[in-house]
């Protein structure tokens, strides 16, 4: 009979060791790999938070700019192209901003768009990242109305009617004895009878031109020396002419048709006369007026027909400017057709206009109306004082595009122009 063999003990003992230990070092070594596993992944962490960091920084620099263009008005003049405010503490990183007009230098012109880019530090981590500011045009609130006065409104014995929106007073419209055809508002109070339309008192004010206007349209326009105009009863007379683009009987024509006369303080007459242009009158004399008929319509649309620096008075009539075959006078020749700029000219001299100013008149002083004008729409600085008939015709053109001081801008974030900048 044969015997079963049997492992020594010995053996069996030794292999269990050895499985012991095998199983000790697969974790011990589990272990480390654990242990290296968390350290990438702090790792990995603290750069996504550096980078986090970052980019929350680079952001606070294009707010940083923004908020600086919002609450400085000159800043296109006391900054420049490139680095604003350097390297600025912000917890524990830093951030910097530039500011580029890409059309030219940062002041160049006031609705050029800016590119504002911002630089994050946080930790390890830099991030830039950039947005388009667009120069956004707000209208001034005077151009909503028919009229809008800055100061006291006076109508005696006055026919006022205003087509497409109201008149407006910053302080009171006084009727006496007046009829109103047009809804009526003062930020004070609206005294008198008359009124046929709706009647509000205490109003919000209408914000007028700022004190570039001037200057601004000034800057675009060609002199006329009040000189070179003839002088008559001691009044120098813009008289029987036409002022175009392309004409200008005292020198030579503007392409925009904008004209500027400084009166220097002498009296200036317009009248029975054709414009198409923007006429600016600075310092006008005592008695300065527009009379008899006028044919007279901007040349470039959303700009004024008239500007003044001072006070004026408006006392055209309805009568139409008539040409003469006996004086010569041909108020649609070669270059100034009618209607401008698609009619026909001629030389017949048989031809009449309607007698009105169209577009936008500005008078920073008082105002006097008489007559019977027939305008577009009138901004006062100063009061106006008014009998006869007065007739406005309100244009949405001026409020859409306003001309150069009659808007506010702001810099607002141009949809779709946020990027991550990488150098």
């Amino acid at each position: 009979m044969m015997c079963k063999a049997t492992k020594p003990r010995g053996l069996r003992r030794g292999g269990a060791y050895i499985a012991a230990l095998g199983i000790g070092m697969l974790t011990v070594i589990i272990g480390a790999g654990s242990l290296a596993v968390a350290r990438v992944r702090a790792r990995t962490g603290d750069v996504e938070r550096d980078i986090s960091g970052a980019r929350l920084r680079a952001r606070a620099g294009v707010e940083a700019a923004r908020a600086y263009i919002a609450h400085n008005p000159l800043w296109r003049s006391k900054m420049s192209n490139g680095d604003w405010f350097g390297q600025k503490v912000l917890g524990s990183g830093t951030f910097a901003v530039s500011v580029t007009n890409t059309l030219g230098t940062l002041n160049r012109a006031e609705t050029d768009p800016v590119v504002v880019t911002g630089e994050g530090v946080c930790g390890i981590a830099k991030q830039r990242m950039s947005v388009r500011l667009d120069a956004v045009r707000t209208p001034r609130t005077c151009l909503g109305t028919a009229m809008t006065v800055g100061g006291l409104v006076t109508l005696t014995t006055t026919t006022l009617t205003a087509t497409g929106a109201a008149v407006a007073s910053n302080l009171t419209i006084n009727s006496v004895l007046s009829t109103v055809n047009a809804d009526a508002e003062a930020s004070v109070s609206v005294l008198g009878t008359g009124f046929k339309k709706s009647v509000t008192a205490l109003a919000p004010a209408r914000t007028m031109p700022d004190s570039t206007v001037f200057a601004a349209l000034k800057a675009m326009g060609t002199v006329i020396s009040i000189g070179s105009i003839p002088r008559s009863n001691s009044m120098n007379q813009l008289k029987n002419v036409v002022l175009s683009p392309n004409s200008n009987p005292y020198g030579a024509p503007d392409p925009g048709g904008v004209y500027v006369i400084d009166c220097g303080a002498r009296v200036l007459e317009i009248s029975d006369c054709r414009i198409i242009g923007t006429l600016i009158i600075l310092d006008p004399g005592a008695g300065s007026a527009v009379t008899g008929s006028v044919a007279w319509a901007p040349a470039v649309s959303g700009f004024p027909s008239l500007l003044v620096q001072g006070d004026f008075t408006i006392k055209t009539s309805t009568t139409a400017l008539s040409e003469s075959i006996l004086l010569g006078y041909n108020y649609n020749p070669a270059g100034t057709p009618n209607p401008y700029p698609s009619g026909t000219s001629n030389t017949t001299l048989l031809d009449s206009y309607s007698s009105q100013i169209d577009g936008l008149i500005y008078v920073s002083g008082n105002v006097t109306t008489a007559n019977a004008p027939r305008l577009g729409m009138l901004v006062v600085g100063g009061s106006l004082s008014s009998t006869g008939t007065l007739t406005l015709t309100y244009d949405g053109t001026c409020f859409a595009s306003p001309p150069p001081g009659f808007y506010d801008i702001s810099m607002q974030l141009s949809p779709g122009t946020w990027r991550y900048v990488v150098d």
